[in-house]
């Protein structure tokens, strides 16, 4: 076991002392070493409660497949693995915010969120660097492209549980 946040203090950053004690009392997670060579999340994703994987040292490449096409993400000590990659939870994240206060335009949908690569990271649960290159992928990929102060949403949202999804999929020109 260790507590994550004596593994990577960085966790904690937003948190005043207080907090932090508490954190670190109950973000205690299961420690693994994993061999140099080939391995499938499958298997840990079978454990009740598995939110994602936090590596502490060395490097891991994380293969998402989509069909056809295969993104290959590398992921060193600090960085998290989860289910869903950054770009997907960034997107999330702004479609969230547009459910909350987005503008729909015949270019797709406006969203007022002046928040710095660093701020993105911390509501997503990822590094400054990872969170600028999910921005550039999405960019490229035509999903989400910065304007100035805002951000411009194209495309339909992704699955969002509940009524935000709902919301937003209804205010979405057809």
């Amino acid at each position: 076991m260790v507590h994550l946040l004596d593994a990577d203090p960085d966790l904690a950053d937003v948190l005043d002392r207080e907090e932090r004690e508490v954190a670190r009392r109950h973000a205690v997670a299961r420690a693994r070493l994993i061999p140099r060579g080939p391995w499938s999340a499958d298997r840990e994703e079978e454990d009740e409660g598995t939110l994602g994987y936090l590596v502490l040292d060395g490097l891991l490449t994380r293969e998402v497949r989509l069909g056809t096409r295969t993104a290959t993400e590398l992921l060193g000590a600090g960085d998290l693995s989860q289910q869903r990659g950054i770009d997907r939870r960034l997107l999330v994240l702004f479609w969230e915010a547009a459910h909350r206060g987005g503008r729909v335009t015949p270019d797709g949908v406006r969203v007022r969120l002046p928040l710095t690569h660093q701020t993105l990271g911390h509501l997503v649960g990822s590094r400054r660097p990872s969170v600028s290159v999910a921005l550039s992928a999405l960019a490229a990929r035509g999903e989400l492209v910065r304007d100035g102060n805002e951000w411009l949403l194209r495309g339909a949202p992704p699955a969002l549980d509940g009524a935000a999804g709902d919301a937003i999929a209804s205010a979405l020109p057809d």
